[in-house]
């Protein structure tokens, strides 16, 4: 069977600049799914649930593709935080984490279509963040910077809201929605290696 392409069934621009960055030619394609829809006991659930049911969206659209599918929820003391969409829900969502440890729970997930088995992997990548404690002025400072919008954590860590935490366990990669490495290992093993053949098409590996 050959994978005539690769496709990122996500709207982040943040997620698609990683992937560009690895040398694999890919296409995105938003897969419309109602993440609301999508609510199991737990963030980590949560987050493999949303990334599979994007991914399969998509490849049943595009069954001669691979896709992958992602996903991030952010976990404090076992509750689910949503995303922040105003300057004042950000402040309330920092005014929680302040001072605390929370999770990040970055899933992905790769669908075949053509495969018997379609689902080939899934897989969840967690980071754990400390948020020092931060003054109302910090906060006011970093709400106004506005590149909290479409974050899952109402901040952005690989730029300006590094300055808001005192540690982290985990790869930058994990904190910004896309975990890379992990993610390089599954193509390989369905016969996507970008160092050796970037472009389509590629003949699928897996019995």
């Amino acid at each position: 069977m050959l994978i005539e392409k690769l496709i990122l069934a996500s709207a982040s621009p943040y997620r698609a600049g990683l992937l560009k960055s690895t040398g694999v030619h890919f296409e995105t394609v938003v897969s419309g799914v109602d993440e609301s829809n999508i609510t199991p006991p737990t963030p980590l659930a949560t987050a493999q649930q949303r990334a599979v049911a994007k991914a399969t969206a998509v490849g049943r659209e595009h069954p001669t593709a691979l896709v992958i599918g992602c996903d991030q929820v952010l976990d404090l003391d076992g509750e689910l935080l949503s995303k922040a969409t105003t300057a004042e829900q950000v402040r309330r969502h920092l005014l929680l984490l302040q001072g605390r440890e929370h999770v990040l729970h970055s899933a992905f997930c790769l669908y075949y279509h053509a495969h018997r088995h379609p689902l080939l992997h899934a897989q969840v990548v967690t980071a754990r963040l400390h948020m020092r404690a931060l003054t109302a002025a910090e906060i006011d400072g970093y709400v106004e910077r506005g590149e909290w919008s479409a974050t899952v954590g109402c901040y952005r860590y690989e730029v300006a809201g590094v300055n808001l935490f005192t540690s982290i366990e985990g790869t930058e990669d994990n904190i910004a929605a896309l975990p890379r490495l992990p993610l390089l290992h599954q193509l390989r093993g369905v016969g996507i290696n970008p160092l050796l053949k970037p472009a389509p098409p590629w003949e699928f590996r897996r019995g």
